[in-house]
């Protein structure tokens, strides 16, 4: 069944590699109880004279793979060839949208050639391309195993939801895609789902959230894992999917998760608290860490760091802007995966359409059919009450009026560039805003910087305009970094001033640290002072103090 969409060396890996390493222990992929559908014509993808053997072992199948020129994709050794299209290869089979292809077997069955057919029959039309190339792509044929791993793992009834959206985004996309990808004109986005036994070891990281999904490191061990492991395969990064409303969550572009948000997959982690397993998106361990990491470390000596660093992350910002706002665009949520110069966007919790009105959502939903609330979900208050979401202080002045006016809280393409203002800002100062401190207005102010490229300066004072519509969009701001000149040194009186704020910072944080039991957030004054942690409801958010110094 699946070998009528998969290009040729896939469908080869799928009915000599796949399949019959799977049989011998389905138990391993979360596939007990369940059979490939292969059709009686899954041998054409092979000849008589050059049939697999039997493999009793991933390792063994390996070996032989790497020699097995027809299953593979075309790429020089010298890349890794092998090893990383191992991995791949097994992303495409467990890829959501082929999760169709396992279906259950009847009690008692054996899953012989008849149970087989019989399946061929039911999903396909004879003599009908238009059905064969669209029946078997539909959310009921996927729900045995929906069901399966729902049950075993005890997903979260808003995040089973979740993935079955992102299941409908991704078939939407690849049956678009499907026709030019077979002849070689096109790409085909894999997302699979990996069941959560394949990950050990796992480390929390720092909790700098609150009411927020958890997130991990950890060692990614499936049953396919080679010997001599890619470093990229090797330690991942589970980022926690938090559903903020289930009513209300963005349907998920899967090319969002695989291109701009850069993902391997997804899995689920399981919240002691609820008992509840949730949705994790599994990424690369970032080798060189997240922006605010490095802000911490490193003083540049010039600016070619901080306008590498600024121009990758505003491409990204560039891109999801096409048809996204972010929402939550903070040094954190900004991975150094395959260099210190290079950023790279994490987190799709507060991710919505961009220059979409709330009517508009919900007529869109209505007609994708994901208007239904059950689970207990809650529609959206028209009057946005509870809201006000995301990381203090890269909060627009804007979302602080929506909530003191009352109206809908929803973020903007514009306020992503606030967000981006504040970043350009703190790639300079090397300032950072602490989570385990209150942010004291004073200490974290954002003011002019001495002796800074004025170029750059008035960049993130653009930016950081009080009104939406006076700052630039992320195009703009990627052109306009562009133009700065390279191997430009920073100015000593820019260093001076960046070891005194350091300074001054470290001499506060000695006395006022919070300890494990004490609030991040307190009364003073007429204001709300708390600390930088990414929430689901700021609250009192019309009273935290502004931190722009600038005339």
């Amino acid at each position: 069944m699946l070998l009528r969409y998969l290009i040729p060396c896939d469908a080869r890996f799928y009915s000599q590699y796949a399949v019959p390493l799977i049989e011998t222990c389905p138990e391993h992929f979360d596939l007990d109880g369940f059979r490939a559908c292969i059709s009686n014509d899954a041998s054409s993808t092979t000849t008589d004279t050059d049939l697999q053997p039997t493999f009793h072992d991933f390792e063994t199948a390996f070996h032989n793979f790497e020699n097995d020129s027809n299953a593979q994709y075309e790429m020089h050794p010298k890349f890794g060839r092998y090893a990383n299209q191992w991995y791949q290869k097994w992303n495409v089979i467990f890829s959501l949208d082929h999760m169709w292809n396992w279906i259950p077997k009847k009690d008692g069955s054996t899953g012989d050639d008849n149970d087989m057919m019989q399946v061929d029959d039911a999903l396909m039309m004879d003599n009908n391309d238009t059905a064969t190339t669209k029946r078997p792509f539909q959310t009921t044929t996927l729900q045995p195993w929906l069901d399966h791993i729902t049950q075993r793992h005890r997903i979260h009834p808003d995040h089973r939801l979740l993935l079955e959206r992102i299941y409908h985004e991704l078939l939407r996309l690849n049956q678009t895609n499907r026709p030019l990808a077979l002849v070689g004109a096109g790409n085909i986005n894999t997302l699979p789902f990996f069941p959560p036994s394949w990950f050990v070891d796992k480390q929390p990281q720092r909790p700098s959230t609150e009411g927020m999904a958890s997130s991990f490191v950890a060692r990614f061990v499936p049953p396919y894992r080679l010997t001599h492991v890619p470093e990229r395969w090797d330690l991942v990064f589970l980022k926690g999917l938090t559903v903020m409303d289930i009513s209300n969550q963005p349907s998920l572009d899967p090319i969002m998760l695989t291109a701009v948000i850069p993902a391997y997959g997804l899995t689920v982690v399981k919240d002691e608290k609820t008992g509840y397993s949730q949705l994790a998106m599994v990424m690369k361990k970032a080798t060189y860490g997240n922006l605010e990491d490095s802000l911490e470390r490193e003083i540049p000596t010039t600016y070619d760091k901080p306008r590498a660093l600024a121009l990758s992350v505003t491409k990204k910002i560039k891109d999801i802007h096409w048809e996204y706002v972010h929402g939550n665009v903070h040094p954190r949520n900004i991975l150094l995966n395959f260099a210190d110069y290079v950023g790279d966007l994490a987190d799709i919790t507060f991710m919505q359409r961009a220059n979409e009105s709330y009517r508009q959502q919900q007529k869109r939903r209505w007609s994708e059919g994901m208007h239904n609330t059950s689970h207990g979900e809650q529609e959206t208050k028209e009057d946005g009450s509870g809201r006000g979401y995301g990381r203090w202080p890269y909060l627009a002045p804007e979302c602080k009026d929506m909530v003191m006016n009352g109206s809908r809280y929803q973020v903007t393409t514009a306020a992503d560039i606030y967000a981006l203002g504040i970043i350009l800002w703190q790639l300079v100062s090397r300032v950072t805003f602490p989570d385990n401190a209150l942010v004291d207005p004073f200490i974290y102010r954002i003011e002019p910087i001495p002796g800074v490229l004025k170029e750059w300066e008035d960049l993130y004072i653009d930016c950081l305009q009080q009104d939406p519509s006076k700052r630039p969009n992320a195009y703009t701001v990627y052109r306009r970094l562009e133009k700065i000149p390279e191997h430009v040194p920073v100015d000593a009186s820019t260093t001076e001033y960046i070891h005194r704020r350091r300074s001054d910072i470290a001499n506060f944080l000695k006395d006022h640290r919070l300890q494990g039991d004490e609030a991040s957030f307190a009364n003073v004054g007429d204001e709300v002072w708390t600390a930088s942690v990414t929430r689901l409801v700021n609250q009192g958010l019309e009273r935290y103090p502004s931190i722009i110094r600038f005339p």
